[in-house]
């Protein structure tokens, strides 16, 4: 990996493990915890980390010094509208 993505992930923090407190899990006696990775960074989640990493490090091999990254929402409302207007 890149020494550039090496220095941010050493920035990280730690996962956290939150419990969740249900009425209803505790009445089947379930024991239910969420990873918390939306904490691990102020600016870059556990989640897009782990999708761009890769990524970034081909683009910083090539020298690449832009990356634009779309979320998965506006993706979707892009393929909509784009099958809207070919049914039409």
């Amino acid at each position: 990996m890149h020494p550039e993505l090496i220095k941010l992930e050493k920035t990280f923090k730690s996962s956290i493990l939150t419990k969740i407190d249900d009425p209803m899990l505790a009445q089947y006696q379930i024991e239910l915890w969420m990873k918390r990775d939306d904490l691990l960074h102020p600016v870059i989640s556990g989640n897009k980390w782990r999708k761009l990493k890769y990524s970034l490090d081909h683009a910083l091999s090539l020298g690449t010094d832009t990356i634009i990254s779309m979320g998965a929402a506006l993706i979707l409302i892009i393929c909509m509208l784009w099958l809207m207007w070919v049914r039409c």
